[in-house]
């Protein structure tokens, strides 16, 4: 199979003359195709550009398991000589292929192989080199702007590239620096711009979303982000920006107000980054104080203005919530995507710190609308393939959520919880994942992680140093006719019959905590018969 490129003559135009002057490059190898175009000299290099764009198309449209024969250490070394200074639009066009290369690398899991061909390629040398020679070019045309600006779109693709590439692998750290002097800049734009009472170009939002989701990827797969976050993004960006269309009910003095459409997707963005990157790295990084969350708590109220907006959603309807909307408000009503941002980053602000644990369970209302939202239930085929992931965030974080908030909490957080339906909700959120065809794994574990730790304190107490309550039976018979509302031991031991180890282990340890096996003596490692 082959492309054909497009050839020009001194007789005709390009267009007519196309089909019968032609120069056949081959598809199953396209560095031998990047090469052919570059070093043509009958093509001009508007022609070399639409070919180049041309066989890049055929890319994209390759199957998956094909993708990566295409993308060799000859492919890398082809494309790090072609893509010079990226200073013509042919150059930039070969930007695409480092792009995606990158973006696949991480979808597919196939980052560690990627990273030697990068390497051993002299491509990551020409990043780095490219990322450090774009910056400093642009930071010297804007001297000659009265406004500032962001970054070109070549910069933002080199330095999510080189991000991709790199993950979890060594990285050269003036790269490091400029890399986030480039989500700075993209942020104190947009944060100047809110104060001033205007708008943000829908460019110059997306451009910061796409800047601040890479490094949340990198952390979210890897477990953690290889960058020094710096406190003046956090203090300086980030934890400004949070504080974007704040609820009026909290009174709170650094509300910024914006009415502009799409700016939920970015405030998204910034919740990510504050709870993936900057608390998880806290205790690493020399740039944070170990008080770092609690300041966050105390200081900017994150607690009060994440439960305000959990609590107004799990009092509407969460599913209609993007079609019905306040005739009096200009703001957007949040999104279910959104929502999995904001208890995605409580459970960040949560995990393990006892404060703000005992903060979050004092505040009104909020641990019955966790239970409500751990129960949302899937409706297809009305939701799209988004929304479906969102909420199975939004389960899988509040079940962490909760988790937290026991783990850190005494009996009086047990009664909380009872009080709050807490088991009634825990059995839900099982049958609400077993009973739909999206069966996502993490929350069911997550569900019967929790099952298993609430009964056994309910049933034993806690006897730890430091830490001491006897068992609390009353407790653990309203939880269980909870629980029995919802067909509690069928729900659970139904995942015992499943060929998933994992899944049938969790499943023992949670009805044997409900049965109080523990207390009795019975032996949890009871054989688990086998389907015929």
């Amino acid at each position: 199979m082959s492309i054909q490129v497009l050839k020009k003559t001194s007789e005709a135009p390009v267009e007519k003359q196309a089909k019968s002057d032609q120069l056949t490059v081959p598809l199953d190898d396209n560095t031998s195709g990047i090469q052919t175009i570059f070093d043509s000299k009958s093509m001009s290099d508007e022609e070399k550009e639409k070919n180049i764009k041309q066989q890049f198309k055929l890319i994209l449209m390759t199957d998956k398991q094909d993708i990566w024969k295409k993308f060799s250490i000859e492919m890398f070394k082809c494309l790090q000589n072609y893509i010079g200074n990226c200073n013509s639009g042919l150059e930039k066009s070969l930007l695409d292929y480092v792009a995606f290369a990158a973006e696949k690398g991480y979808d597919e899991s196939h980052t560690h192989d990627l990273y030697w061909s990068v390497r051993e390629s002299g491509l990551k040398t020409k990043l780095e080199q490219l990322i450090k020679l774009k910056v400093e070019e642009e930071e010297e045309q804007e001297k000659k702007q009265i406004e500032k600006r962001q970054f070109s779109e070549t910069v933002q693709k080199l330095v999510c590239a080189y991000q991709l590439f790199m993950n979890n692998n060594d990285t050269e750290r003036n790269t490091n620096e400029i890399c986030m002097k480039v989500l700075q800049k993209d942020l104190e734009i947009i944060l100047s711009k809110f104060q001033q009472k205007k708008e943000a170009t829908q460019k110059e939002l997306q451009q910061a979303v796409i800047t601040m989701q890479t490094p949340v990827k990198i952390r979210d797969k890897y477990g953690f982000f290889h960058y020094q976050i710096n406190s003046d993004l956090v203090y300086g960006g980030m934890i400004p920006l949070f504080h974007l269309n704040c609820d009026p009910h909290i009174g709170c003095l650094q509300c910024i107000t914006v009415h502009q459409p799409g700016t939920q997707e970015f405030h998204s963005a910034v919740m990510d980054s504050i709870g993936e990157i900057t608390l998880k790295d806290v205790q690493n990084s020399r740039y944070f104080s170990s008080n770092f969350q609690q300041n966050l708590t105390k200081n900017h109220k994150i607690i009060d203005h994440l439960s305000f907006q959990i609590i107004n959603f799990a009092n509407s309807n969460p599913l209609q919530s993007k079609q019905h909307k306040d005739a009096n408000s200009t703001l957007e009503n949040p999104s279910v995507s959104y929502i999995a941002s904001v208890v995605k980053m409580l459970f960040n602000i949560l995990n393990q710190n006892e404060w703000n644990c005992s903060t979050a369970q004092n505040t009104p209302k909020l641990l019955e609308s966790i239970g409500k939202l751990a129960q949302i239930k899937f409706l297809e085929p009305t939701m799209n393939e988004k929304d479906i992931d969102s909420i199975c965030r939004i389960k899988y974080n509040f079940l962490k959520c909760m988790r937290q908030i026991q783990q850190f909490g005494d009996d009086k957080t047990l009664e909380r919880l009872t009080n709050n339906f807490y088991a009634h909700s825990l059995v839900l959120a099982i049958a609400s994942c077993g009973g739909s065809s999206i069966q996502n794994n993490d929350v069911i574990e997550q569900a019967a992680l929790n099952t298993e730790k609430f009964f056994t304190e309910l049933f034993l107490g806690r006897n730890k140093a430091h830490e001491f309550f006897g068992s609390q039976k009353s407790l653990a018979k309203i939880s269980l006719e909870q629980s029995e509302e919802e067909g509690g031991y069928e729900e659970v031991d139904a995942w015992l019959k499943v060929k998933n180890k994992d899944f049938q282990t969790r499943a023992k340890y949670a009805i044997n905590a409900m049965s109080n096996f523990y207390e009795y003596g019975k032996s949890y490692y009871e054989p688990v018969e086998e389907d015929d």
